[in-house]
């Protein structure tokens, strides 16, 4: 029986990426097609079978009481037989051909195998049980294996990319292995497939999330529609890995995604990374960035989490640590994270005078104060967002980019959309 989906018809692409679940683990035998074969293809299945052939004659002649350390080099010893053949380059590089097909690298591959009963995979006219690759991959995480892979002196730099890559490119089957284990044996949720197949590829962005469906087996689910836009489909997504109470996502209280509202003009840049002469300029845009800020002024309590927004504003500005020469009996000695950050409320922070002020901006332009001569602040601009949040962003930002916290991270990252429905992250310091 043959399954077709029309790719053209979003409707049903919804409704049959909803049953793949159904389909691959209730099939009695799943094909995969790693593509056409070729010369190098033929003798990497061969290969692969053949090593796989000896290890199982090398370890079966052992005595039954032979120890684990006994078998590893059983296995070992194999490898060092095949890497000393002439021809042990053209092997290596027929393993090679076989695991950098594009099957690898996509999205929709993870659900193909891992709820399978049966998996063979076919180049071309030859084919191998998936198990086959799997303990091809597990032999070359052994550390005695990989230790003969260092030892061996290929004779090309062909020979030489391909023995030397080879242990890092066939773990990928033991990674799909492992994700049917922990389905089969726990349970799986929706930040946690996204984080392992981050790097994978698709064709339709829509398909990082929906492609990763039918192994998900815990916390909320969603329903595959290809009406929604890219930007709609990663909303809900994001929500439901929230909704799971045991997720892993890191969810910065007070942080929320928001949309810039106001950017400021760009701090001096450093030069010969001080400000000399630029001292009155530093000053200018400092204080200019807190006129147009708004409110800086206000009553306490006025900012957004409940400080005053003169404190959110300088701690911005000081990007949240204590200053030499500024803060009392503060010492460069202290190293500790809780040591430099600023305290909450902080003696020195906001600056309760005027002159505090000055003697302030002083500091951060002197050589020894965070980092030196303002550097922190050197090519930033300063932005509010629309729910109030205010912060130094990249000289690159505008009004419209959109200031979030992404999965994983304990910062905010300003991403930009691009009209194909998109995200570009502006980054690097």
């Amino acid at each position: 029986m043959l399954i077709c989906i029309n790719q053209s018809d979003v409707a049903e692409r919804g409704s049959q990426v909803a049953l793949m679940d159904k389909v691959y683990s209730t099939a009695q035998k799943v094909v995969i097609w790693l593509g056409e074969d070729n010369q190098h293809t033929e003798l990497g299945m061969e290969t692969i079978a053949l090593i796989q052939r000896r290890i199982l004659t090398e370890t079966h002649s052992l005595p039954v009481d032979a120890s684990d350390h006994e078998q590893y080099r059983a296995m070992a010893d194999v490898f060092t037989e095949f890497l000393a053949r002439p021809d042990s380059e053209s092997w290596a590089l027929g393993v090679v051909a076989l695991y950098i097909r594009p099957w690898w690298r996509r999205v929709w591959t993870m659900q193909e195998v891992a709820p399978a009963q049966l998996a063979k995979a076919h180049c071309g006219c030859d084919h191998l049980a998936w198990e086959q690759f799997v303990l091809f991959s597990d032999y070359l995480t052994m550390l005695l294996i990989v230790e003969v892979f260092r030892r061996h002196i290929a004779r090309t730099d062909t020979g030489r990319q391909a023995l030397g890559g080879l242990p890092s490119i066939v773990v990928t089957a033991r990674l799909v292995w492992n994700m049917r284990d922990r389905r089969n044996s726990g349970k799986i949720n929706p930040s946690y497939m996204v984080l392992i197949t981050f790097d994978r590829l698709v064709t339709d962005p829509r398909d990082k999330i929906y492609g990763l469906l039918a192994l998900v087996n815990d916390g909320a689910t969603l329903q595959p529609n290809y009406n929604r836009s890219v930007r709609e489909v990663y909303i809900e997504g994001f929500k439901a890995m929230l909704q799971n109470a045991n997720d892993a996502v890191l969810v910065l209280e007070g942080v929320p995604i928001d949309v810039l509202d106001f950017v400021g003009d760009p701090a001096p840049p450093v030069q010969d990374n001080k400000f000399r002469g630029l001292q009155s300029s530093v000053k200018d845009t400092i204080y200019r960035w807190k006129r147009l800020g708004l409110g800086l002024e206000g009553s306490p309590g006025a900012y957004v989490t409940g400080e005053s927004t003169s404190s959110a504003f300088w701690r911005t500005i000081v990007i949240d640590q204590k200053l030499v020469d500024y803060h009392p009996n503060f010492r460069m000695m202290a190293k500790e994270r809780d040591q430099i950050r600023l305290d909450v409320p902080d003696v020195a922070i906001p600056p309760a005078t005027p002159e505090q002020e000055e003697h302030l901006i002083r500091v951060l332009d002197s050589p020894g104060a965070s980092g030196g001569s303002m550097s922190h602040l050197s090519n930033r601009r300063f932005f509010r967002r629309q729910k109030g949040h205010i912060g130094l962003a990249y000289l690159a930002v505008q009004k419209g980019d959109i200031a979030c916290v992404l999965l994983g991270g304990d910062v905010p990252y300003i991403l930009r959309p691009l009209d194909n429905g998109r995200y570009s992250m502006l980054g690097g310091w």
